[in-house]
């Protein structure tokens, strides 16, 4: 859905993923790319990055999402702390 362009469809897609498995972290990774890259909406997607690191604390692949959007808030020193 995302890749043309149906953000609504593709929001509802993961949180449903979400809901049935609260630790899927590829779905709410991809769910807050769509909101930071796509929609505008980075501090919606930080929290959910901190969600999935609720469950997934050493996830790789979310620490450095989350450090890369915290850097392109302006938000250097919590970026670097990541």
């Amino acid at each position: 859905f995302r890749s043309q362009g149906e953000y609504e469809e593709a929001i509802e897609a993961f949180e449903r993923s979400a809901r049935m498995d609260p630790s899927q972290a590829g779905a709410l990774l991809n769910h807050g790319a769509l909101l930071s890259d796509d929609l505008g909406k980075p501090a919606e997607a930080l929290a959910l990055f901190d969600q999935v690191l609720e469950f997934r604390p050493d996830d790789e692949a979310v620490l450095l999402s989350r450090g890369e959007l915290l850097l392109t808030m302006g938000q250097l020193d919590d970026a670097i702390a990541v």
